[in-house]
């Protein structure tokens, strides 16, 4: 699947791109001679009458004076470059007037015998129609060319520094397919590389959040401004490109003295960085839509996970947003100095180009992360709709211009990752799931799954209930097999707003708090973590973080052989003691593996734990079935009445193979521990809530210099809204 995604991707590529026939052809050295020359010439001489049409030089090809004036001053400023004279045939072809080398070295023989300069002719006016050639003013002419090569250079710079730009996330990309993929196939490397030079690098590079320690827990600004900031590591990627960006698009910006062409050095200035900054932009498109896309095969290649794709698209769409804001405004200050402004912004193109820039500066505004939570469905309803007015105002603004290629891969790449969505959804069907509400805070939904589906342990899908007009909804779980059941995946989904609250009201009025309603699922997406070979795997989950975690561990016990030597730990941290009923038959299922389980209640004290009370009452039950009816009649009237003690001491009897702990966790104790006690490596792996992820990250960035075993630290917790 993944392969064939790659192929689609060059496939739909190629195919925009020969839908519209020519690419962008690049001006070079002998462009800038041959449009120098006719523009040197258009000032200098009139040969033909005027067509009324703007920037129609056709006169230069079909004029034979003209034809002669432009061989003559190539010569002059060329030295008879055989490849401006092959370019200027080309040129001509343009306007339906075929040239050969042959007939240019007629024009040639022609201008040698009839050119004549016009000081030699009495009472010249170049606004006059002249029947001969002219001779060049060679410096004049070399001063055409030099502003050519600053105007129309500038387009083929800013494509080459925007191809540039891709390069770089080409570097990027590969760095990280190398980096990644070298431990997964040669898992020895990470005791290979583990010397002092390791650790500075993982301790103060890769690893660490930006600054102290929050990454996934977002910064605290002005309410609206609150933000996530990026890791270390991709902070300097970030920083690099933006850098390169601002280099790409001050590097060789130049200005003729007395420009010919615009006469007016701010305005030539103006124009050259318009121009660079518009097309660099439009340039990063494809790149920007197609990291963007749940179907991003770049997040199999670089096993990076599908949030660290969104924060590059966020910062590369902010990147562009600024380019083609300086490109808007910049247009409008030189509209402005000419005094066609007016009529300048009555232009279909114009207007289009306003629409692509106002949705551009929309979206930054509604990409905020306060924008993002308060309300994520209506975000992402308006954030497609911008983008498509976005894509479309590029699509009219840029059709002239030779840039429709970029827009044809770009719309590409995003109807692609449309398309495989929907493939993935009909792979998996639309089975009728169990959905269960459990201590009125979780809905436990159990999917039947075809046995074509693979699941990826730690992985994550999209969960589509097919119910009234939330079917469009998708929403993010990490899940797990059920392990009562075969065939079937669990996802545990937190009440919270819209469709989840919505279905969570419903179900708290149904007897057993259930229903089946059919689903879809999307996926799955994301990798394992590569910790097979670590002597210590320790995974610490957060409440509603345990699937992943769970998925991820269990299958790595179950594929752990007979005399593995490899500890697993798993350590989950709950506010309440009936969080445990939304996993109670997989804590039950940990009783036959290796795997050390600890779960952290930092709350005991707290009520409301009547399903969990209830499932340990029904075990109790039919544990005891050989007991008096007295006892049976005793545990029913206790049923829903135990006390905190008495229930934390029910869940440590009932789960003898779990060691409960009641109050926070020191997550500094917890990796010192068992950084002691693994005999060469530990891997340190967390899914939760945020705080506490960022807590874990910093400990073992704290450790990794410390001890001389291997020291790693894989984040699956996802957040981007």
């Amino acid at each position: 699947m993944r392969f064939s995604s790659l192929a689609c991707v060059l496939t739909l590529v190629s195919w925009a791109f020969a839908a519209h026939g020519q690419i962008y052809e690049f001006y070079g050295k002998d462009a800038y001679q041959v449009h120098g020359c006719t523009s040197y010439l258009s000032s200098a001489a009139t040969f033909c009458k005027s067509s009324g049409r703007r920037h129609d030089n056709s006169c230069f090809c079909k004029n034979k004076d003209a034809v002669a004036s432009v061989v003559g001053c190539l010569d002059d400023i060329g030295k008879k470059n055989k490849g401006a004279l092959q370019y200027y045939i080309k040129y001509c072809k343009d306007y339906n007037v075929t040239m050969t080398l042959e007939s240019l070295n007629e024009a040639q023989s022609y201008f040698s015998k009839n050119a004549k300069s016009p000081q030699d002719v009495e009472g010249f006016n170049k606004t006059k129609m002249i029947d001969f050639p002219i001779k060049s003013n060679v410096s004049l002419a070399h001063s055409y060319f030099e502003a050519e090569w600053v105007f129309l250079g500038n387009f083929d710079r800013a494509m080459y520094y925007g191809a540039g730009a891709l390069g770089y996330w080409a570097l990027v990309f590969l760095v990280a397919i190398i980096a990644n993929w070298s431990v997964v196939i040669f898992p020895s490397l990470r005791t290979t590389f583990n010397g002092p030079i390791s650790k500075a690098w993982r301790k103060y590079i890769t690893l660490p959040a930006l600054s102290r320690k929050k990454k996934n827990d977002h910064q605290k600004n002005i309410g609206l401004f609150n933000c996530l900031v990026p890791s270390r590591m991709e902070s300097i990627v970030v920083f690099c490109f933006f850098w390169l960006v601002f280099g790409s698009c001050a590097g060789q910006i130049k200005v003729v003295p007395n420009d010919p062409i615009f006469k007016d050095t701010s305005m030539a200035l103006m124009r050259v960085v318009a121009d660079r900054t518009g097309i660099f932009g439009t340039v990063l498109l494809p790149l920007l839509f197609l990291i963007g896309g749940r179907n991003n095969f770049l997040q199999w290649l670089t096993r990076w996970k599908f949030s660290t794709f969104i924060m590059y698209h966020r910062w590369i769409a902010r990147i562009i947003v600024l380019l083609v804001f300086i490109h808007s405004v910049l247009y409008s200050a030189i509209y402005v100095k000419r005094g066609n402004y007016a009529r300048a912004m009555k232009k279909t193109y114009i207007i289009y180009g306003i629409l692509a820039t106002s949705c551009g500066g929309l979206i930054c505004f509604q990409g905020l992360l306060y924008m993002r939570r308060k309300a994520y469905e209506i975000f992402l309803v308006v954030h497609i709709i911008l983008a498509i007015g976005w894509v479309v105002g590029a699509w009219h603004h840029l059709k002239y211009f030779g840039y429709l290629p970029i827009i044809y891969a770009t719309i590409a790449v995003w109807a692609f990752d449309r398309f495989i969505r929907v493939v993935r959804m009909l792979w998996f069907g639309f089975p009728q799931a169990q959905v269960t509400l459990v201590e009125d805070e979780t809905l436990r939904v159990v999917v039947p799954k075809p046995k074509h589906w693979k699941s990826i342990p730690g992985g994550h899908a999209w969960l589509y209930f097919c119910r009234s007009w939330y079917f469009w909804q998708s929403h993010p779980f990490t899940f797990l097999e059920s392990t009562t059941e075969d065939n079937c995946i669990v996802f545990l989904c937190k009440v919270k707003k819209g469709l989840t609250a919505k279905l969570g009201k419903k179900l708290a009025l149904l007897p057993g708090k259930t229903l089946t309603c059919r689903v879809s699922v999307e996926g799955s997406y994301g990798e394992s973590c590569p910790v097979s070979k670590h002597s210590s795997a320790v995974f610490l989950a957060g409440g509603n973080g345990i699937p992943g975690i769970y998925s991820e561990i269990y299958d790595l016990a179950k594929r752990s052989a007979n005399n593995s030597k490899q500890m697993l730990k798993l350590v989950w941290i709950i506010r309440e003691a009936k969080s445990i009923s939304w996993m109670f038959e997989e804590m039950e299922a940990l009783k036959h593996t290796k795997i050390q389980t600890t779960i952290y209640i930092t709350r005991p004290d707290l009520g409301g734990n009547e399903d969990l009370s209830s499932m340990l009452s029904r075990r109790l039950e039919s544990s005891s079935s050989a007991e008096s009816d007295e006892k049976e009649k005793k545990l029913d009237k206790e049923e829903y009445t135990y006390v905190t003690d008495d229930l934390v001491e029910q869940l440590r009897e009932h789960f003898t193979h779990i060691k409960f702990e009641v109050g926070r966790p020191s997550i500094d104790g917890i990796v010192q521990q068992e950084i002691d006690e693994c005999s060469h490596s530990a891997a340190f792996i967390s899914c939760g809530h945020p705080a506490m992820v960022d807590d874990l990250r910093r400990a073992v960035v704290e450790n990794i210099d410390k001890t001389n075993k291997r020291i790693d630290f894989f984040e699956q917790l996802q957040v981007w809204a």
